[in-house]
């Protein structure tokens, strides 16, 4: 749960702002739009597989740089 202490002299649309960011850190806001409507387990499994086939290809694609230069294919 997050929780944020304004102080006496605190601006509130300051706090407002850090709660939206502590939120959005926890997870909540994903948490609550995914549960706005039903998903169905074989939808669920469907997004996670292909999350993560992004993410492999990412890796491949960027390699050990960690984004600095893409690999370059072998010349032959």
């Amino acid at each position: 749960m997050s929780v944020v202490f304004v102080k006496r002299d605190q601006d509130i649309t300051r706090a407002l702002r850090v709660f939206k960011k502590k939120c959005m850190r926890d997870g909540i806001m994903k948490y609550f739009k995914r549960a706005q409507r039903f998903e169905k387990p074989s939808e669920r499994k469907r997004r996670e597989k292909l999350r993560s086939i992004k993410k492999v290809q990412k890796i491949i694609n960027v390699g050990p740089t960690f984004g600095r230069k893409k690999l370059q294919k072998p010349v032959r």
